[in-house]
C-alpha cells in the first residue's frame, strides 16, 4: 500500500507564500553561485526540502500539501521572480513529484516516498529512450536532455515508448505508448553538459540509460488522466501539469523583467531565463498553431491534446 502520511496542517497556501517571501533573500544571494555551478546550491534545495516546497501538488494523504494550481502557482511565481533558474526547478520538482504520487501504483510510489516527501525528482518525460517488455516490468534505454534539477534528485522521471518487437506499441488514441519510468539517480549516467546562454542555474544536464530492469509498478502511462489518490485537479495528467509549470516560470520572470540590459545583472538574466525557457517543446511552433486550431473551432471533435500537440485531427 502507498505510505499514507498523516495531514501537515502547516501545509497551506497562507504558509507557503510566507515562506517563500521569507527565502527571498536566500535565492537572490545564491543566484550567482548557481550560475557559476551551472546547478542549484545546496541551500537553497536543503531549505525548499525543510519549508515542504516540493510536495506543494503532492497529494494529501502522501503528505503533500495538494495546493489548488492557481495558489501553487502564485508561489512558484513569486520563486521565479526573485531568480528565473530556482523557480524553473522547483515548478519542475513539482510537477514531477505530484504526478508521480497521483499516478504511480501504491507499491511504486511507497519506494519512491521511502525516505519521506521532501525529495526531488527530475528527469526528461519526452519520449526519448525505449522500453521493452520483460517479466515484471520492461528493460528501458535511451538518451535524455534537459533534465532540470538532476543534481540534487532522488528519482529521475524518464519518457520511454512502449515496445512490442522492434515496432511501438500504438495506445487506443492511435499514437505511440509511452511510459513514464522511475528510476533512482544513481542508475542513471549524468552527463557534464549543461553550458548555456539562459537558465544556467537549473542544472538541465543530459542523461543516460543503458539496458536497466524498471519494475512495472515504478512506471505509469503519459497519457493517464485517472489519478490513483489525490483531487480532481490531477486530471489534467502531465500535459496539463507542465502547462501550468512554464505558465508559473513566466509570470515570475516576467515581472521581475520590466526590461532587457545589455550590461550584466538581473535583467540580463530575465531575458536569457526567458529565451531559453522558450526553447521547450511545449513552445514550439508546432504547439502554437494547434492553439489555434482549437481557439478557431477548426479542430476535429475526437481530437486530443498530448505533450507534442494535438492528435487525431486530420485538418
Amino acid at each position: 500500500m502507498a505510505p499514507h502520511q498523516s495531514a501537515d496542517n502547516s501545509l497551506n497556501f497562507e504558509s507557503f507564500v510566507t515562506r517563500a517571501r521569507e527565502l527571498t533573500p536566500l535565492i537572490i544571494a545564491e543566484a550567482d553561485e548557481a550560475e557559476r555551478l551551472q546547478h542549484l546550491t545546496d541551500k537553497v534545495v536543503h531549505a525548499f526540502q525543510e519549508a515542504g516546497l516540493y510536495r506543494m501538488l503532492l497529494p494529501r494523504e502522501l503528505g503533500g500539501a495538494e495546493l489548488s494550481l492557481p495558489e501553487s502557482m502564485q508561489v512558484v511565481e513569486s520563486i521565479a521572480r526573485a531568480d528565473g533558474s530556482t523557480g524553473w526547478c522547483l515548478m519542475v520538482g513539482n510537477i514531477e513529484l505530484g504526478t508521480g504520487g497521483a499516478f504511480l501504483p501504491d507499491c511504486g510510489i511507497e519506494r519512491v516516498l521511502a525516505q519521506g516527501p521532501d525529495i526531488v525528482i527530475a528527469g526528461q518525460g519526452i519520449p526519448r529512450g525505449v522500453a521493452r517488455p520483460v517479466e515484471g516490468g520492461y528493460q528501458i534505454q535511451g538518451d535524455w536532455s534537459y533534465a532540470s534539477g538532476i543534481y540534487h534528485a532522488a528519482f529521475i522521471h524518464t519518457g520511454c515508448v512502449l515496445m512490442q518487437g522492434d515496432k511501438p506499441v500504438i495506445n487506443d488514441a492511435g499514437v505511440p505508448e509511452v511510459l513514464i519510468c522511475h528510476v533512482p539517480r544513481e542508475q542513471i549516467e549524468r552527463k557534464e553538459n549543461w553550458d548555456v546562454i539562459g537558465l544556467r542555474g537549473t542544472g538541465s544536464y543530459d542523461y543516460s540509460i543503458t539496458d536497466l530492469f524498471v519494475p512495472k509498478a515504478m512506471t505509469h502511462s503519459i497519457a493517464i488522466s485517472e489519478p490513483q489518490r489525490g483531487g480532481n485537479q490531477y486530471t489534467i495528467g502531465l500535459t496539463g501539469f507542465t502547462a501550468w509549470g512554464h505558465t508559473s516560470f513566466a509570470l515570475g520572470v516576467g515581472r521581475h523583467a520590466l526590461g532587457v540590459s545589455l550590461r550584466g545583472g538581473p535583467l540580463q538574466r530575465c531575458y536569457r531565463d526567458i529565451h531559453a525557457a522558450t526553447q521547450h517543446i511545449l513552445l514550439s511552433d508546432q504547439i502554437v498553431q494547434d492553439c489555434g486550431k482549437v481557439l478557431m473551432g477548426a479542430a476535429q471533435e475526437n481530437a486530443t491534446w498530448t505533450i507534442l500537440g494535438l492528435r487525431g485531427d486530420s485538418k
